[in-house]
């Protein structure tokens, strides 16, 4: 009897001093829930949700959701005469996944394309922690540094405010990762979720390339299979609505807005030449991807695996396009930062990165954020044990 009081004492004990650490850990959870409410109320919050919002309408009416004219006049519904419409860029793969924003109003659909992206974050989340628990390393997640970075990282701050697509192209991605190097691998299902990042197909080019030359080595197509197949389908059902909808599609691209800067090299070779050209836009990412193509053709499979961390910041830093909140991309290569990576410190190198951006001067412009994708390509790069990564990059054995 008093051996089950002393353990029921020392049990209480334990979680007497755990209690600061909880308290702490609601009242920084509360503030999160607080800082979503917070997106609600604002006027200026979730300002590109209207792009879909407005195209999701006029897809449903057989109009042309890619015309300036016919989004300005939805728009206006909302946001009264405005002379420059917020257009809408995606492939016209978005439109399973907006398609039912037209049922709603405005308001209302604002809220359940918050609680979406929520969503999709969550099970992003879910899918990176799921995979490195399978080879016991979940212990590196749940620390202090990789708790506040997640907290504070702003690329998925920044997402939620605008109501941007980027959390549904996260959780695709790391269901990619999952699922193809998971505990359980399905490859086949693998490819269906990254064929969900081809919304916006130039964030990740090397990543395809990746999961080509995976392909090549394993004498294995089903990732490709299941990520064609997935095009197919994202890239179909909106023909069976709307005949004309790719035809739309083309038609506006080409004229893409080359007078976007960005954060990425494209962005500032452009600024360099001076002139909006689509080809100098595209050579980062033509250089890059020759360079990455010759370096996976030398890999053995057994490290191509995580030369996948390295490509996705370097993905991000030479595409044609790219904005700060697609940067919500590099959440998987921090998690790799976080379970692979010796010393605390640099995890919390991570959280400076977040509050940088945080304190950045916004009039700067997007293109100044270039350096949070080059700080992840560090991380992975130059900070670690140098001679044992150098070795996997290099896909000799460590």
């Amino acid at each position: 009897m008093m051996g089950i009081v002393g353990r029921s004492m020392a049990c209480l004990a334990n979680s007497t001093r755990r209690s600061p650490k909880k308290i702490l850990t609601y009242v920084i959870l509360a503030a999160v829930v607080c800082a979503l409410a917070a997106l609600l109320a604002s006027e200026t919050a979730t300002i590109d949700y209207i792009q879909y919002w407005a195209g999701a309408k006029i897809f449903v009416g057989h109009g042309n959701p890619f015309d300036v004219a016919q989004i300005r006049a939805v728009e206006a519904e909302v946001w009264g005469n405005q002379p420059l419409p917020i257009l809408l860029w995606n492939t016209p793969l978005i439109f399973p996944f907006i398609a039912p924003l037209a049922a709603f109003d405005y308001h209302l659909g604002r809220l359940l394309w918050l609680f979406f992206q929520v969503g999709c974050a969550v099970a992003g989340l879910r899918c990176v922690y799921l995979m490195w628990r399978a080879i016991g390393k979940q212990g590196a997640l749940r620390q202090k540094p990789v708790f506040f970075f997640l907290v504070t990282f702003y690329p998925g701050l920044l997402s939620l405010h605008d109501g941007q697509v980027s959390p549904l192209l996260l959780a695709g991605f790391c269901g990619y990762l999952y699922w193809a190097y998971g505990p359980k691998p399905r490859p086949f299902i693998a490819g269906l979720l990254l064929s969900i990042t081809l919304l916006k197909p130039h964030l990740l080019y090397l990543v395809y390339l990746h999961a080509l030359f995976v392909a090549w080595q394993t004498k294995s197509v089903r990732a490709l299979a299941g990520l064609v197949v997935g095009a197919l389908v994202l890239g179909t059902l909106p023909l069976l609505y709307h005949a004309q909808i790719w035809s739309y599609y083309t038609e506006v691209m080409r004229n893409p807005p080359l007078y976007w800067q960005t954060p990425t090299l494209g962005s500032y070779l452009q600024g360099l030449v001076g002139q909006p050209i689509a080809w100098v836009r595209a050579l980062p990412a033509l250089l890059i991807g020759l360079c990455a193509a010759f370096v996976m053709a030398r890999c053995k499979q057994s490290s191509i695996h995580t030369l996948l961390y390295t490509l996705v910041p370097l993905s991000l830093l030479s595409s044609p396009y790219g904005w700060v909140f697609d940067q919500m991309l590099l959440l998987p290569t921090a998690a790799y930062v976080a379970c692979e990576l010796k010393g605390r410190w640099r995890l919390w190198c991570m959280v400076c990165l977040n509050f940088l951006m945080l304190c950045f001067p916004a009039h700067f412009g997007q293109q100044a954020f270039i350096w949070y994708s080059a700080g992840f390509l560090l991380l992975v790069v130059r900070l670690p044990n140098r001679q044992d990564l150098r070795h996997r990059l290099l896909c000799k054995e460590s």
